[in-house]
């Protein structure tokens, strides 16, 4: 990992199912969650 951290952050999530929740505004800051089905329950 020290090599590449990149490896660390891939995720098999397919861009076109991700689903971008109403954002809220906490502490001054906008703030959203996003939504994927995952491989792994």
């Amino acid at each position: 990992m020290l090599e590449d951290p990149a490896r660390l952050y891939v995720a098999p999530i397919d861009v076109g199912t991700i689903a971008v929740s109403r954002p809220f505004v906490k502490n001054g800051v906008r703030e959203y969650w996003l939504r994927a089905p995952t491989p792994v329950a």
